[in-house]
């Protein structure tokens, strides 16, 4: 009888690389992205706006964020730690207009070009931005690129941001196929087969 049999190690090695797949895929500090989101979404509140606060709130926010981005960013190799990287310096460039001039800025005539010429930046949920003024620093950075077809005001971090985000959805699908089943664990899985002992008894 020909019995062909492989080691039970080979098994827990290749169920070892799969997990090792799903951990790099898994985001780090979760915690801190969820409390950054929850500043975020009482930055609006009437009473904070009240007393001055809106405005720190959303700036301990956005770096929070940058700090998370940074943290997965330094835990994760090839093109993951580069996706996060990029979505890191978007992040980044929005902090840096934001942080000196206390919210980011939007233009005018951007809001005028998507019809929201009217709209109230400084209050509600609009609370974390300002009006784009002649003293505004480093304006470059700011909300003033108008996008009519989904009536919009976005900025250049914006955009780098929103690759960074892409090119992280591209190599999580790298890492871990809709197959369900890891590429690399696919060849382990053959060199196993291959090496196993094939026994005459």
């Amino acid at each position: 009888m020909i019995q062909t049999r492989l080691h039970p190690l080979g098994a827990v090695a290749s169920h070892g690389e799969a997990d090792a797949v799903v951990a790099r895929v898994f985001v780090r500090l979760p915690w801190l992205a969820a409390l950054a989101a929850v500043l975020q979404l009482i930055a609006g509140l009437p009473w904070l706006q009240a007393k001055g606060l809106t405005s720190s709130v959303v700036l301990l926010s956005h770096v929070l964020v940058a700090m998370w981005f940074l943290a997965n960013a330094l835990r994760r190799h090839g093109w993951l730690r580069f996706a996060f990287a990029v979505a890191l310096t978007g992040w980044v460039l929005n902090l840096a207009v934001m942080l000196p001039n206390g919210g980011m800025p939007v233009s005018a005539a951007a809001r005028a070009q998507i019809g929201a010429a009217d709209a109230d930046v400084t209050s509600g949920q609009l609370s974390k931005h300002v009006a784009l003024t002649d003293d505004t620093v480093l304006p470059a950075l700011a909300d003033v690129h108008p996008l009519r077809s989904l009536g919009m005001v976005y900025s250049a971090g914006d955009v780098i941001l929103a690759l960074g985000l892409v090119f992280a959805v591209g190599a999580i699908g790298l890492e871990h196929p809709a197959s369900g089943t890891p590429r690399r664990s696919l060849r382990t899985r053959r060199r196993q087969l291959q090496l196993a002992g094939t026994h005459v008894q």
